[in-house]
């Protein structure tokens, strides 16, 4: 499955409407928002740009932070940063040890 497959997955398309610019340095505090900008970052291939904003997503702690965690792993994946991206799934498989999608996608990390 492809970077963008499981991205879009866990993608919130109810909140583009009025979705900021992915160059915006003020994101605010929505980490759906932002969130769903970070796919749409990914889906362009802009991964450094959509690996930022995931960072913030993860610093406001949405209900579902276990994805929030592994949607970095899978744009670091694609940046070639191996290491970060086990560490991303590990962090994801943390918080909720039954999340296949953390589990296969760390297991197929080089």
């Amino acid at each position: 499955m492809s970077l963008v497959s499981c991205i879009s997955i866990f993608s919130f398309q109810q909140l583009a409407n009025g979705a900021m610019d992915g160059n915006s340095p003020q994101w605010g505090d929505d980490p759906y928002r932002i969130w769903d900008q970070a796919t749409k970052l990914a889906k362009s291939q802009r991964y450094r740009e959509a690996s930022a904003h995931l960072g913030e997503v993860i610093r406001l702690k949405p209900v579902d932070v276990h994805q929030a965690w592994e949607d970095p792993g899978l744009v670091q994946e694609e940046l070639r940063q191996y290491e970060s991206a086990i560490k991303s799934f590990d962090e994801a498989i943390a918080i909720k040890p039954n999340y296949t999608e953390a589990i296969v996608a760390r297991g197929r990390s080089p």
